[in-house]
């Protein structure tokens, strides 16, 4: 085993219709948009902090161990 920092890695593929739903959404608000109804704007969520936050621990040497994100 050997010291490493941790990497953040995707939990996984969103259910199927989960995904469907969304993009139905999200292409009924480009309409409104379109159409001058709303004013739609796209945001970043990345999330800069000043202070960062680096996870490290134990794992197998070349095992990558990763932190699944949640939504």
């Amino acid at each position: 085993m050997s010291w490493h920092l941790l990497r953040k890695g995707v939990a996984g593929k969103p259910p199927f219709q989960e995904e469907q739903d969304k993009k139905a959404q999200l292409e009924e608000l480009k309409r409104l948009d379109d159409e001058g109804q709303i004013d739609l704007y796209y945001l970043d969520e990345t999330g800069f902090f000043l202070i960062s936050c680096v996870c490290s621990g134990w794992q197998d040497i070349g095992e990558y161990l990763t932190i699944p994100s949640r939504s």
